[in-house]
């Protein structure tokens, strides 16, 4: 306190001391609460929610395999697309860790596909072809709905470049909406259609219910003139696709 304060206002001094004490009680006090609080959720064994906050429960302190199997149940539980964003906000990590764990999840054998308005859950058994086709940029509508319309799902299309190999892009195109928002996109200047890259040839992954629905679709293909003629070289997946069809198709030896 300075020099004089005291002559004018006797009972200053005092008043200041009460405040500093309580200051440092109060200071004390939380510090002390920090600390318990903290402890406790180290250690796990406060009872009751009295030490344990809200965000506890949320996904930023999940552990990574808790935070998969949440997005797993959330999908599961969902019977239309989720949003990467609408994960993330649910679970509290960014859209980044999001699409991580769907990637990881799908490397477990979960089938989520991508849509564009978000992550989609199958619950059915669906075959799987790949085609190879080639057509004209002007043409590509074309080819996309009659994959829809015969109910399709186109997964993705790949070329193979001869200097950079294998590219891929992921599609998951599953109606005439998912095309025109697709080639939309391709329009605006967003972006460009890979098989302009080699010449027009280019691959594409379809999921169906059926081998008969598949079969429907090489058929017209093949009408539209769209289906490539298949070389040595081709891509190992294209290959190996076409080996199991084959042995797919084999009579059985006892028949």
């Amino acid at each position: 306190m300075k020099p004089g304060r005291e002559s004018h206002f006797p009972h200053t001094g005092v008043f200041f001391d009460a405040i500093e004490g309580l200051s440092f009680l109060s200071a004390q006090i939380r510090v002390d609460y920090n600390q318990a609080g903290l402890k406790s959720l180290r250690s796990g064994s406060v009872s009751g929610n009295r030490f344990r906050p809200v965000f506890r429960q949320k996904g930023c302190f999940m552990k990574a395999g808790e935070r998969r199997e949440k997005i797993n149940k959330i999908l599961a539980e969902s019977s239309a697309p989720i949003s990467g964003s609408a994960l993330a906000r649910m679970l509290s990590v960014s859209r980044q860790v999001i699409v991580t764990d769907i990637a990881i999840l799908r490397a477990e054998g979960i089938n989520i596909t991508s849509t564009t308005q978000g992550y989609l859950l199958s619950r059915e058994h669906l075959c799987k072809r790949i085609f190879k086709v080639h057509h004209t940029r002007e043409e590509c509508e074309e080819e996309l709905n009659l994959f829809v319309d015969s109910g399709a799902v186109v997964k993705d299309v790949f070329v193979n470049h001869r200097v950079y190999g294998v590219i891929r892009g992921e599609l998951n195109i599953r109606s005439r909406l998912d095309v025109r928002a697709f080639l939309e996109s391709i329009r605006s200047g967003k972006s460009s259609l890979l098989s302009t890259t080699t010449e027009g040839y280019h691959y594409h992954t379809l999921l169906a219910p059926s081998n008969a629905i598949l079969d429907m679709i090489e058929n017209r293909l093949w009408e539209m003139g769209f289906l490539a003629k298949t070389l040595p070289y081709e891509p190992d997946e294209l290959t190996e696709d076409i080996q199991e069809r084959d042995r797919g198709s084999e009579p059985d030896a006892g028949s």
